[in-house]
């Protein structure tokens, strides 16, 4: 909001009348070294000019015991206390201008602003819509409206939700079993199981998200997700899993953080295959309107089946994320990211130390078409002491997911998804080689 449109009630007739009454009162009420009222705001006239609202604070903040109370004077160092980041204390004093004069429209603006600035949105609510009843002028009302509207969509984000959705999806994978192409290794037969399969797949995936603010700067947000994937060709990776997590964020006045943590189950052929257990911790900050940046630090415990216990491990990982907003709501952002597998049993190979990085887009093509894409790639340093088949390994990890979704697609609340992804798994230890292409199209309905 501009400075004219903040002061467009600050009456230049209210001025005059309110200096002229304070010329003769303040030689009664101002001590001798106390510049007289008059002055007072005269002198704050170049700071309003610059713009230099700290300056114009701490100007005037010094003769709050002279001239508190005095509505004229409250206001100025109450907007001055707002413009320059210290909302809560602009209330105080913005109340005491709107308490002596209840008309005086432009610090009753101030205060309603102050009011938002702080989260305090039933108050900010109130003052505002007083304003409009008062017949504000025609450049007012839509700043105020604009407010209004504001606080409705905030209110929602302050109100205790529920969101649900159920996924229908159906396609094709060339490399279901994540496998080599391989029939031989070292003169071994291998498993028709761990040689490449391709097969066509459905899956159905459930979710549940009830978001539950506390008040204006912190909420918590608890996630549930239950899916089932199907392979026609390859029931033996056949895949249940649940999710659940619970997350909890505070907004202060830079930047907000939250905590999360979030447990993992699957199962392979309706049997436990893994578990893990997360923690999360981040930061959010907002470098300016439209550019945002996260950091997201991490430790997870996971547990195989007893066959493949050999890979337990903790996990710790940090990421990095820059994300951007460009014209017409575009988003693009890159992710870096470092991690560390500890195997749980001493004689496992699966220790490791990762490297990762991602480019990713989000691009609006029209109200209702959003195209997505993501590019990664990942570096895997295994274990120097323990080998896999004498060899310390190595692996990279290449892939590319595009995504073209339509919303609103049959009805409201429904949407169709395309979606590819390609995967290219490098290794010096050739039986972890394989290349994988995954095509599929996915149908949501969402409850609100």
């Amino acid at each position: 909001m501009t400075n004219n449109n903040i002061a467009v009630w600050f009456s230049p007739c209210r001025y005059f009348i309110f200096s002229l009454a304070f010329l003769f009162i303040s030689p009664i009420v101002a001590s001798p070294t106390t510049p007289n009222y008059i002055q007072i705001l005269n002198n704050a006239d170049p700071f309003l000019k610059d713009k230099n609202f700290q300056g114009l604070f701490d100007y005037l903040i010094s003769y709050e015991f002279d001239f508190a109370g005095q509505a004229e004077y409250d206001y100025v160092l109450g907007l001055a206390a707002l413009e320059s980041n210290q909302p809560n204390l602009a209330v105080q004093i913005l109340q005491r201008a709107v308490d002596v004069d209840a008309l005086f429209s432009g610090a009753r603006m101030a205060l309603a602003r102050a009011y938002f600035s702080t989260g305090d949105l039933e108050r900010a609510k109130f003052h505002f819509t007083l304003l409009l009843e008062q017949n504000p002028p025609a450049k007012a009302q839509p700043v105020i409206k604009q407010y209004l509207a504001n606080i409705e969509q905030l209110s929602k984000n302050y109100s205790a939700s529920l969101h649900t959705y159920l996924e229908l999806g159906m396609g094709f994978d060339s490399n279901a079993n994540a496998s080599t192409d391989l029939d031989l290794f070292y003169g071994f037969q291998l498993d028709p199981k761990n040689i490449e399969t391709q097969s066509v797949f459905s899956t159905l995936l459930g979710a549940l998200k009830y978001n539950y603010p506390i008040d204006a700067y912190q909420k918590l947000t608890a996630n549930m997700m239950l899916g089932n994937r199907t392979n026609a060709s390859a029931h033996y990776v056949d895949m249940n899993m649940l999710s659940m997590d619970l997350k909890y964020s505070y907004v202060f006045s830079s930047f907000s953080a939250y905590g999360l943590v979030r447990e993992y189950h699957n199962q392979i052929e309706d049997k436990f295959n893994q578990n893990a257990l997360e923690t999360h911790m981040g930061l959010d900050f907002n470098q300016s309107d439209n550019s945002f940046f996260n950091i997201d630090l991490s430790a997870a415990k996971q547990r195989f089946n007893n066959q493949l216990s050999i890979q337990d491990a903790t996990s710790y990982s940090a990421w990095l994320t820059s994300t951007s907003r460009l014209e017409n709501n575009w988003l693009i952002g890159a992710s870096f990211g470092v991690a560390k597998d500890d195997a749980s049993e001493a004689l496992s190979p699966y220790s490791n130390n990762k490297i990762s990085a991602r480019l990713f887009s989000f691009t609006p093509v029209t109200d209702n078409l959003t195209f997505n894409m993501q590019l990664g790639a990942y570096k895997t340093d295994y274990s120097k002491e323990q080998l896999f088949f004498g060899e310390q390994r190595k692996d990279k990890r290449y892939n590319l997911m595009t995504s073209l979704s339509y919303n609103n697609f049959l009805a409201k609340s429904w949407q169709l998804t395309g979606r590819l992804i390609l995967t290219k798994h490098q290794s010096n230890i050739s039986i972890y080689q394989f290349d994988r292409g995954e095509i599929g199209i996915y149908l949501r309905k969402t409850f609100d």
